[in-house]
């Protein structure tokens, strides 16, 4: 039970994130209308990229200390 357990959290962190790629994309979407020339500077660059790369950064971690148990 413990390995379907293990399987079953893997699946579900995938989907989430998943989900939450999504949603932030569809928000940054939003946010920014394509009639203009990109206006972000390389700060905010970074701290977009790491707004959707720390979740799933954490998630993999996750999945990986759970893979060694």
């Amino acid at each position: 039970y413990a390995c379907v357990a293990a399987i079953l959290g893997v699946v579900v962190g995938e989907i989430l994130s998943c989900l939450y790629m999504i949603y932030s994309y569809k928000s940054f979407k939003t946010k920014h209308t394509l009639n203009k020339p990109p206006s972000m500077d390389s700060y905010k660059t970074f701290m977009f990229i790491n707004s959707m790369a720390f979740p799933l950064t954490l998630n993999r971690v996750t999945g990986s200390l759970l893979a060694t148990i």
